[in-house]
């Protein structure tokens, strides 16, 4: 059986218990138990402030404690942890993040076998820093990324080699459609046809172009509504400006505000289309949620949406600020079928398909490194 050891370095001041931290963190163990499923012993070892050992969803979480900050600095390295990877003999280590590369070199002087890393939407650094990186993260034999034009900026500046990226998703919703009606009965929603968007307001997610866009898109369809979840943001006050100063945005445009996770499926099922406007993703979770539930895709042309709508053959794709295009797919959005979307997403994106191509990956490195013993 192939052992593979799940490591992630980050954890946060806000959780008081683990089991609330994986609450948070559901996908990760989502993919670990996809992989358990498929017959690998995976198991999550992390960082917290007490030491805890339990078991969710079958999968075994070790948590280690230590004397660091919950956001590890550039010459911490968490022995205590590494030490309890080793202790599994594990075949294959596999990290979340590319943003810790000294911590990473400890790692990889330390394990015998193959390391993989996967990105989480981490930018390359500058200058000696960069340098600095290329040279801790140079021993790692694979890295994973939503979608290989992810890994160009890693490329171009020479902290990685293009032959060790391997295209695999991050993460996966594992929501379910459901009956649209029932769905806007309980979300007291109205609308024909309903655009949801989910998502930040901020100039990356950039509301503004989308706003733009529905405004006139709103004048020639009196029924349609635009539905905005949403928990922070700078422009959050210059987008319900624009609607308080726009007739036809102010009866067609809902701010709903933020929501708890359990409460998302429900305005997912209840709406159309799935509306956002950024510029820049690591994995796009609020896609894949929308996918998983449906929802036909009007999104921006960038890399990871290109991936999770089969290089836009699933949806609408604009350029990302380009008002006229959008509008465009507004006036003609995508003709598939809800359910055709919702099955393609489980079969070719969903925790089975990443636990299925992190087992290519596993398997091809463990093999290579034991010819290599």
């Amino acid at each position: 059986m192939l052992k593979v050891a799940l490591l992630d370095y980050r954890y946060e001041t806000r959780f008081k218990t683990p089991e609330a931290m994986f609450q948070a963190y559901r996908t990760s163990l989502g993919v670990a138990a996809a992989l358990r499923k498929r017959g690998i012993d995976a198991r999550i070892f992390g960082r917290f402030h007490r030491k805890a050992t339990f078991r969710v969803k079958d999968v075994p979480v070790h948590l280690i404690a230590d004397s660091f900050p919950p956001a590890l600095r550039l010459l911490q390295v968490p022995k205590a942890l590494h030490r309890a990877v080793l202790e599994m003999k594990p075949d294959v280590v596999h990290v979340h993040g590319l943003g810790y590369p000294p911590q990473i070199r400890h790692l990889v002087r330390a394990f015998p076998g193959p390391v993989v890393v996967q990105d989480h939407a981490e930018r390359p650094l500058h200058g000696l820093a960069r340098l600095l990186q290329a040279r801790c993260l140079r021993r790692v034999q694979a890295f994973l990324f939503a979608h290989r034009a992810l890994a160009e900026p890693w490329i171009q500046a020479g902290v990685i080699d293009p032959a060790r990226v391997s295209a695999v998703m991050e993460d996966a919703s594992e929501f379910q459609p459901g009956d649209r009606a029932e769905a806007q009965r309980q979300c007291g929603l109205k609308g024909d046809p309903v655009f949801l968007w989910v998502g930040r307001l901020d100039a990356n997610k950039d509301p503004l172009t989308v706003l733009q866009a529905f405004r006139t898109y709103a004048s020639e369809n009196p029924a349609a509504r635009l539905v905005m979840i949403f928990h922070e943001g700078d422009l959050e006050g210059r987008v319900r400006a624009a609607i308080a100063d726009d007739a036809a945005l102010r009866g067609q445009v809902q701010l709903v505000g933020k929501l708890p996770h359990e409460a998302m499926e429900t305005w997912y099922r209840a709406a159309d289309y799935f509306i956002l406007g950024s510029h820049h993703e690591g994995s796009g979770y609020a896609l894949m949620e929308a996918l998983a539930c449906g929802l036909r895709p009007l999104v921006t042309d960038i890399p990871t949406f290109r991936a999770l709508t089969a290089e836009g053959r699933q949806g609408r794709l604009w350029p990302p600020g380009d008002v006229q295009v959008l509008l465009d797919c507004l006036r003609n959005p995508p003709p598939i079928d809800p359910v055709t979307v919702s099955a393609r997403y489980h079969r070719e994106m969903g925790m089975n398909a990443i636990a299925r191509g992190l087992n290519d990956v596993y398997t091809r490195l463990a093999r290579s490194s034991a010819r290599g013993s």
